[in-house]
């Protein structure tokens, strides 16, 4: 297995030539966060999650999209597919 390690300015550039965007995670972030959950397959949301869940409870997405800015940094990875 080889370990690809990037210089962090480098911009990283996925298989289908997308460059993604890491950013701090923002209150408006839960329907994308929602929708990417409920997209993943059964399977990998056991995996994430430790449990065989639908959808994520509201109490979850909230932590997630609020964390605590003395103790925690949140980041999401985006990616623009179609200019959207």
């Amino acid at each position: 297995m080889t370990l690809a390690v990037l210089h962090p300015t480098a911009p990283a550039v996925l298989a289908h030539g997308a460059m993604p965007q890491v950013r701090r995670v923002r209150p408006d972030d839960v329907p994308m966060i929602d929708a990417f959950v409920q997209q993943l397959s059964l399977a990998s949301r056991q995996r994430r999650f430790h449990a065989a869940i639908r959808a994520l409870p509201d109490e979850w997405l909230q932590r997630m999209t609020h964390p605590d800015a003395e103790r925690e940094l949140a980041l999401v990875a985006t990616v623009r597919v179609n200019g959207v």
